[in-house]
């Protein structure tokens, strides 16, 4: 059987890119940047009623902020994936996001985590998770690890929750 939906939260469908459905049977949906420079992540949430939209709850986002109160300047969405816990990992041309709780998604004071990676040098600071990367594959292993694959510096096996980079593979070393 198939239905049909009306998303009114995204104008431009043609931008549409990656999608994915979560454990929730949520339905994911990267936007891709348009003529406006504008790029979006949308969440539709069926309520496991397909026969029923009167209850189904959308949202679409432009606006990247992470938990900071930063506003990332995100060049595009390139990946994306949902391990073991139900978080959501987006990989985009500026290192890894996460949806650490999908269901805050929908309130107003949603954000974006960039995973902030320790120095331990002393200074009490912290890089992101490889923010200067393009992240163009994300896979979830049975350990709930994320292997990250990037257009130009190869494949990151990163811990479960991206603080500890447990390998880094690339044409030289593999």
């Amino acid at each position: 059987t198939w239905f049909g939906f009306k998303l009114p939260n995204i104008t431009r469908k043609e931008a549409m890119e990656k999608l994915l459905i979560d454990q929730r049977g949520w339905l994911w949906i990267t936007v891709r940047k348009d003529s406006k420079n504008k790029l979006g992540i949308f969440c539709l949430d069926t309520k496991n009623t397909l026969k029923n939209t009167s209850d189904d709850q959308s949202i679409y986002k432009e606006d990247i902020y992470n938990q900071d109160g930063k506003k990332l300047a995100i060049d595009g969405f390139i990946s994306i994936a949902e391990d073991k816990n139900g978080e959501i990992w987006i990989g985009t041309y500026q290192g890894p996001l996460v949806i650490k709780n999908p269901t805050n998604f929908f309130s107003d004071n949603f954000y974006f985590t960039q995973i902030e990676v320790p120095r331990n040098d002393g200074t009490n600071t912290a890089d992101m998770l490889l923010e200067t990367e393009a992240i163009s594959a994300i896979c979830i292993d049975g350990a709930n690890r994320k292997w990250l694959g990037t257009q130009n510096s190869g494949i990151y096996l990163v811990s479960e929750d991206g603080l500890e980079t447990i390998h880094h593979f690339t044409k030289d070393n593999s």
